[in-house]
């Protein structure tokens, strides 16, 4: 029976009770009136036979207990949007989004299989576009049954465009908007909001810490509001991360509903007041980490100091632990500082994170954060971050043996310097070039990240 759990009304238990007796052959006249009653007479009636109750859409353990039956012979499985952790002997199963394949094979038993197999890779782009979510495919898959005439591929450039992907999520009654609306309206106003503001970071998961950034409320409290709003299938729980922080990611439908409820219930200014506020945070914390690194004292703002709990590990390890988990995070949203305006948050960060992104070898993240650095540099005029971040894309060169692309961003690098009269800027510039080349001038300087390579050894 559905209980309409997570709709307004969800149904009371004495009436679930009442329809159950009814059909157990109990005459409406002798129905009891109070649920402990029903309840009683339920388990009596079923306590000798070999019965599957089947309750599905259930709100709560308290709409669930007065329903379970009695007798060694019965079962019940029970179906919710939230984790009923309260149920004794329940054994508890997530059902999550499906594997790739599973996902085109729903599809392909929904529209026809010979449309999945005459256009695969439509099929494939249209699965990840639903990010692999059950009721998001069952909703394409009728939408294309529905449409013969249309070829897979157009359904998927449809839905590529993410600002109207919901939108498309949609046939008859059923709409992934609307599924996602009711479990947003089932947390609280505090949750909500919580969720929502999520809706601004493009991090591809998160530690609470930054949710209490966002919030401006405690670590501890920031973890209870996580931990819930994950009970309510707002959010996965992704793991424990190498500094021993659980981190928790948002599915990208449900990261695309946060975005609407944002853009409806929160002012621009409080947007990028949160906003501007989170990287902050984040990236004092990662300046930190790295100065630690480079054996030098950290410096932390008291905002930051309040909101970041205490490394994992003290002292370098920790600091190499925090930056490994982070180190993805914070390459999207070194990316995303320039596209909000925001540059001036990341661009020293972006400089300083190159020591680390070299030591891990994370040459994807070390482009992409100094070519996004760069474009705004060039747009903003500034030469002097120009040239220093066209030496760190000829580092990343150098240390991919890219050396001729190496040479030329290291040359353009030293002529800016030298138009901006700064011989402290074309001292390593020359360094660098001398290390494609094999050779060195008397009196360069140590190599870039010494002392980080050092620290960590």
């Amino acid at each position: 029976m559905n209980l309409r759990g997570a709709e307004a009304q969800a149904l009371a238990p004495a009436e679930v009770l009442g329809r159950f007796l009814r059909a157990l052959g109990v005459e409406s006249q002798r129905l009891p009136e109070d649920v402990e009653s029903r309840a009683g007479l339920y388990r009596s009636l079923l306590a000798d036979r070999r019965v599957l109750v089947v309750l599905d859409n259930a709100a709560d353990e308290t709409q669930v207990r007065p329903l379970l039956p009695a007798g060694a012979g019965n079962a019940v499985l029970v179906t919710s949007r939230a984790r009923l952790a309260g149920l004794t002997l329940a054994e508890v199963i997530d059902l999550g989004v499906l594997p790739a394949g599973q996902a085109v094979e729903l599809l392909g038993k929904i529209a026809g299989p010979h449309r999945v197999a005459a256009e695969p890779a439509a099929a494939a782009q249209i699965a990840a576009s639903c990010g692999y979510l059950p009721l998001a495919l069952r909703i394409v898959g009728a939408r294309l049954a529905a449409k013969p005439h249309w070829r897979i591929q157009r359904l998927a450039d449809r839905l590529a465009a993410h600002h109207r992907r919901l939108d498309e999520l949609t046939v008859g009654d059923l709409e992934v908007r609307a599924s996602f609306a009711l479990s947003y309206r089932g947390v609280t106003e505090l949750e909500r909001r919580a969720f929502r503001l999520l809706g601004l970071l493009q991090v591809p998961d998160f530690a609470p810490w930054m949710l209490s950034a966002l919030l401006k409320v405690s670590a501890y409290d920031a973890e209870e509001i996580a931990e819930r709003l994950a009970d309510a299938q707002l959010l996965d729980v992704a793991g424990e991360d190498a500094a021993g922080q659980i981190r928790y990611r948002c599915h990208d439908l449900l990261r695309l509903f946060a975005a609407e409820r944002l853009a409806a219930e929160e002012t621009p200014a409080s947007r990028r007041a949160a906003l501007e506020r989170t990287l902050q945070i984040y990236f004092t914390r990662a300046h930190a980490a790295v100065r630690k690194l480079r054996l030098r004292p950290p410096e932390l703002s008291n905002e930051a100091a309040q909101a970041i709990p205490r490394d994992p590990v003290d002292g370098l390890a920790g600091s190499y632990k925090w930056l490994a988990a982070e180190h993805t995070g914070l390459a999207v949203s070194l990316d995303q500082v320039w596209r909000e305006g925001l540059g001036r948050l990341g661009q020293e960060l972006t400089r300083l994170l190159a020591d680390f992104f070299e030591v891990h070898a994370c040459w994807e993240e070390w482009e992409r954060t100094h070519q996004a650095a760069l474009r705004a540099a060039r747009l903003a005029g500034d030469r002097y971050a120009e040239a220093s971040l066209l030496r760190g894309v000829g580092d990343l060169c150098r240390c991919q043996d890219r050396l001729p692309e190496a040479v030329v961003h290291f040359t353009h690098s030293d002529a800016i310097f030298c138009e901006l009269q700064d011989i402290a800027g074309e001292s390593p510039a020359w360094w660098s070039m001398g290390g494609c080349s094999g050779q060195s001038r008397p009196g360069d300087p140590p190599v870039p990240g010494a002392g980080l390579r050092a620290a960590g050894a």
